[in-house]
């Protein structure tokens, strides 16, 4: 199971490999049926999510989730258990949406400290990455059954969310 060691470690790998960078933490208060999600990730070893803010001349990658936040966001997704952070971006932005990448920087961290709303259960931290990258290679081939559509963008779109709505003013 990932724990505060294991996000800790993560951490001191991430700073020896890619510098200093912002790490922010936040406590969610979730009802049962959203901490069972958690908690299943958590017992899978499940460190958290990297997300990557893929960079290609003067362009974005952006993509759109099935059932998750309306708008256009950076690709990504879990962490497996023994897998580096941004190996996962990587691996996960491959999988989505076609393009090849290769991560250059850490823009920040989240630590999010999950807790049960109506309990007394132990609390669960998940790490959040969010990754600048540039693309290396392959085309837009947005992978159905990841994404609803991925896209190029000159300008970040007004129906963005983060980590894009926070990289793109000042990456575009």
């Amino acid at each position: 199971m990932a724990d505060s060691d294991d996000i800790e470690q993560r951490l001191d790998y991430l700073r020896s490999t890619y510098g200093e960078f912002p790490v922010e933490s936040d406590t969610y208060y979730h009802a049962d049926k959203d901490f069972e999600r958690v908690l299943r990730n958590h017992k899978r070893g499940v460190p958290g999510a990297s997300r990557v803010w893929v960079e290609r001349k003067d362009e974005t990658l952006l993509v759109r989730t099935h059932g998750g936040p309306d708008g256009w966001g950076v690709p990504g997704g879990f962490i497996e258990p023994t897998e580096r952070s941004d190996h996962a971006g990587e691996r996960e932005v491959h999988e989505e949406t076609g393009i090849d990448c290769e991560v250059f920087d850490v823009a920040y961290v989240h630590i999010a400290e999950n807790r049960l709303e109506d309990g007394d259960c132990k609390p669960i931290e998940e790490l959040g990455v969010a990754f600048l990258a540039s693309a290396v290679g392959g085309k837009v081939d947005p992978q159905e059954d990841e994404i609803a559509a991925a896209k190029w963008w000159s300008a970040l779109p007004d129906s963005s969310y983060p980590p894009a709505s926070r990289l793109g003013p000042e990456r575009l």
